[in-house]
């Protein structure tokens, strides 16, 4: 079987601990994570790597999550967005799903 290597994750969380929390389980199942914490660092990210699923927190301090998935969708149109709520409020989960994110 041919190797393709990791799966690689840029996930935008502005809480640390969260962050540090999902690359630490992510890494133990063999996966390659980048934690950012900004939108604007999300924004760099992106134009520098070409992740293979992008895992985007709603509420940023700098930027809403919906807009970042909208822009990554302009990139990488075909990549997998997961939208991460704080809340699970349904009007959020419409518009994450509008937004083109596969999962809320």
């Amino acid at each position: 079987m041919e190797d393709f290597g990791k799966m690689h994750i840029l996930y935008v969380e502005d809480d640390a601990p969260s962050g540090r929390l999902l690359q630490s389980i992510a890494q133990a199942a063999g996966y390659d994570v980048h934690v950012v914490g900004t939108g604007r660092e999300f924004l760099v990210a992106l134009a520098n790597e070409k992740p293979d699923v992008l895992i985007v927190d709603l509420h940023l301090p700098d930027v809403s999550g919906l807009d970042l998935v909208a822009k990554a969708r302009q990139r990488l149109p075909d990549t997998p967005a997961l939208v991460v709520p704080a809340s699970n409020a349904v009007d959020d989960a419409v518009k994450a799903i509008q937004a083109s994110a596969i999962d809320y």
